[in-house]
């Protein structure tokens, strides 16, 4: 992460300090954080107010007052559909990870072998 980068971040992360509560309130949103901003599944070099929904919908079938905003105070927003969060038997949601492995890394050993 460059400096530019690291600046980007910590602006995202306070303005997720300061407008994450509201976030949450908006209809569908199971997760918030900052992070790096995602198109089409690929990393860009742009630091984002990270928002995850139950499922994405199209714009049109969202009520204006619940349209989460493309940027909060400049930093961009990034919805990801992450669908309905389970809880473990130990009261936590389970660890998934935000990208997909490469086609065949799923055949690795622990080892990486």
């Amino acid at each position: 992460m460059d400096e530019k980068q690291k600046r980007d971040y910590l602006m995202a992360d306070e303005v997720l300090r300061i407008y994450g509560d509201k976030l949450w309130k908006y209809d569908g949103v199971v997760s918030v954080g900052a992070g790096v901003k995602l198109v089409g599944g690929h990393p860009t070099e742009d630091m984002a107010v990270i928002v995850g929904v139950r499922k994405k919908r199209l714009l049109s079938e969202i009520p204006e007052d619940q349209r989460i905003p493309s940027d909060i105070e400049g930093v961009k927003t990034d919805i990801l559909e992450i669908g309905k969060i389970h809880l473990t038997s130990e009261g936590r949601a389970p660890l998934e990870p935000f990208y997909e492995l490469p086609k065949g890394a799923e055949h690795l050993g622990e080892d990486g072998s």
